[in-house]
């Protein structure tokens, strides 16, 4: 049996690297910013009216975690990722990839998870609204110009 590479991480000044030995491979590795999610946790949280015990309970987890996931960007199995951001319908590519295009934002998301559960005159409600919306931005523009 032998070793193909050696693999060996450290901190320098507060930046975490991988040495590879065998390709001789070094970088900076990027630690992802789980705050601007957290914050996404608690708006769609506080959306539903739900209390970070109910969430927690339901999640089988500790309120206090939820707390750190919504304040401190607390980092969390992919499972739980997975769970928090599925329940939520919070997309994660804009977290993940931040400069790049999102095809839907998690607003859009859950709306469209709000649309799916309407029947066709609830539709035609949100569709009279949206036209308003549109019209009135759009005289709003015209007497600005």
């Amino acid at each position: 049996m032998y070793l193909r590479y050696i693999s060996i991480s450290f901190r320098d000044d507060g930046k975490k690297y991988r040495l590879t030995v065998g390709d001789v491979i070094m970088y900076q590795l990027e630690k992802c910013n789980m705050k601007a999610f957290g914050q996404a946790v608690r708006e769609a949280r506080e959306g539903r009216g739900w209390t970070r015990e109910y969430l927690a309970e339901g999640l089988d987890l500790a309120a206090r975690y939820i707390m750190y996931i919504e304040t401190r960007g607390q980092h969390m199995s992919l499972q739980r990722l997975y769970e928090i951001s599925t329940l939520f319908n919070i997309s994660v590519d804009q977290f993940f990839f931040p400069d790049a295009a999102a095809n839907k934002t998690t607003r859009r998301r859950q709306l469209d998870a709000m649309l799916d559960g309407m029947d066709d005159a609830d539709l035609a409600i949100v569709s009279a609204t949206a036209k308003a919306v549109t019209d009135s931005k759009r005289a709003v523009l015209s007497t600005v110009e």
